[in-house]
């Protein structure tokens, strides 16, 4: 099955055997993330050092994952608690400091439904928690809140505006939480959308049309909402799903300039999910050799200055 179809029907089934051999651009350790690069990158560099986030993996599908600015707690969908089926429920994992790998992960009971919940996104606050889920009968986007970082997220509501008879999914907002960015399926093609929150919510939602040929999908924007990575399986990709790139000068532009993020693609399926507040860190997600049997949650660092 192929990523677009995959998207309308699970949001994320897996592409090909785990067992493929690894390509030798693919250099992998699983563990933590290497708190060498801490510091100011490169950011016209590409990325490397790709290794799997130590901690949160497993032999089911692990996918989909959003973090705090300071990279010490992560969201992320999984179905390792009904293994071999399509449902996956929201999950929250921490961790003392980025040299270490994440403590198990553990489920968010107040937001996970008996239905497909996915796509998790946290605002910067950490006071809202976005995600999708097919618990309406159809994907839908939701959102949860809380009054601080100390306290339980509230029962999930569907994002007025955002919504429609179509499927909605990938929520992603820009660092102000302005502008939300989702996915839609519209008569069985893919497309990143976006949305402004006014004083009743977020609405008027528009195509971002400049990366919708021919398809897009997951996407994960840049803090100063001047890149957008996304996710296509259009012609000239390595295989699978490609993660690309799209970038503009202003707010008030469209984006342009897209490019193929070759060095993190492979012949299997990437989809960006998050970029770190400096811009020199990516988590993804990818079913690529390595993964322990399904998607698992990969990242990778742009070199130091």
């Amino acid at each position: 099955m192929g990523l677009v179809a995959a998207w309308a029907a699970a949001c994320g089934e897996v592409e090909g055997s785990p067992d493929a051999q690894r390509p030798a651009d693919a250099a992998v350790a699983d563990g933590a993330v290497d708190a060498a690069v801490a510091g100011p990158c490169d950011l016209g560099a590409p990325f490397g050092d790709i290794q799997r986030v130590g901690g949160v993996n497993t032999a089911q599908a692990d996918e989909f994952v959003s973090l705090s600015p300071d990279e010490l707690t992560l969201y992320l969908a999984s179905n390792r608690a009904d293994p071999g089926t399509p449902n996956l429920d929201l999950y929250v994992a921490t961790r003392s400091s980025r040299g270490e790998s994440f403590s198990a992960p553990v489920a968010i009971d107040a937001v996970n439904s008996g239905s497909d919940d996915r796509a998790p996104e946290v605002s910067a606050d950490g006071k809202a928690l976005f995600f999708h889920s097919s618990r309406s009968g159809g994907y839908d986007v939701y959102v949860s809140t809380r009054a601080n970082t100390a306290a339980g997220f509230a029962a999930p509501v569907s994002v007025a505006g955002v919504n429609s008879a179509d499927i909605e999914g990938n929520p992603g907002l820009a660092a102000d939480g302005e502008t939300l960015y989702f996915g839609r399926y519209t008569n069985n093609v893919p497309g990143v959308w976006r949305a402004t929150r006014g004083p009743a919510g977020y609405g008027s939602a528009s195509p971002v049309e400049e990366i919708n040929t021919p398809n897009a999908f997951w996407n994960a924007t840049s803090p100063d909402d001047l890149a957008i990575f996304f996710a296509s399986d259009r012609d000239g990709g390595r295989g699978g799903a490609d993660i690309y790139v799209a970038t503009r000068a202003s707010r008030t532009e469209p984006f342009g300039h897209i490019t193929n993020v070759a060095e993190l693609n492979t012949d299997k399926s990437e989809s960006p999910d998050w970029i770190s507040p400096d811009g020199c860190r990516i988590y993804f997600s990818s079913d690529r050799p390595g993964s322990d049997g399904d998607f698992d949650v990969w990242q990778a660092s742009r070199p130091a200055r």
